[in-house]
């Protein structure tokens, strides 16, 4: 199974995630939760590196079958 597609789609929902939230900020610091919106970005900021290692990763693969 390729795993290009999964990395992708983990970060498409990482960055939804963030938008989202972003909307919410201000009830989001009210509550002390203000670093729900943080991790949410840097969960798609580490997905790119993500996405390339499994773009190699699946290319080695397919290399091999």
């Amino acid at each position: 199974m390729p795993m290009t597609p999964l990395a992708v789609g983990g970060t498409a929902l990482w960055l939804l995630a963030a938008v989202v939230l972003t909307f919410f900020s201000d009830d989001l610091a009210a509550g002390g939760r203000s670093w729900w919106i943080d991790c949410a970005w840097f969960g798609a900021a580490l997905g790119i590196p993500g996405i390339v290692i499994m773009i190699i990763h699946d290319r080695g693969r397919r290399r091999r079958d």
